[in-house]
């Protein structure tokens, strides 16, 4: 019975395009988890200026890098739970391939019983 083989092959050839999401995603979660910056990043003022024009910002730099953290460490988190599910996505898929391989197996040796 090829039909069931070709449809595990395909099975299994997107089952592989999810272990390499998987692996791809990993290096783009590393590089945000260690975008992280101090309040002092969020404020630009030279000496001239600071010493001439009354201090009212819109928003505090401390405030700013606790924004900027959250949504840093919002789609860090995003990204090790993408790369989690994709990698139980192929292994769904790979687990999928072997029950279609397994149902064959049967329906061939009860068809070898009944000729």
């Amino acid at each position: 019975m090829t039909g069931f083989q070709v449809v595990t092959a395909i099975v299994r050839k997107e089952a592989a395009k999810w272990d390499e999401f998987a692996n791809e995603i990993g290096p783009v979660r590393d590089a945000i988890a260690s975008m992280r910056l101090e309040p002092l990043a969020f404020f630009v003022l030279d000496a001239i200026t600071f010493a001439t024009i009354p201090l009212k910002l819109p928003a505090p730099p401390e405030e700013l890098a606790r924004s900027y953290e959250d949504m840093r460490s919002f789609v860090e988190r995003l990204l090790g739970e993408a790369q989690a599910e994709f990698a139980e996505i192929a292994g769904a898929l790979v687990k999928i391939a072997e029950t279609y391989e397994q149902a064959e197996a049967v329906i061939e040796l009860d068809l070898e019983q009944v000729y």
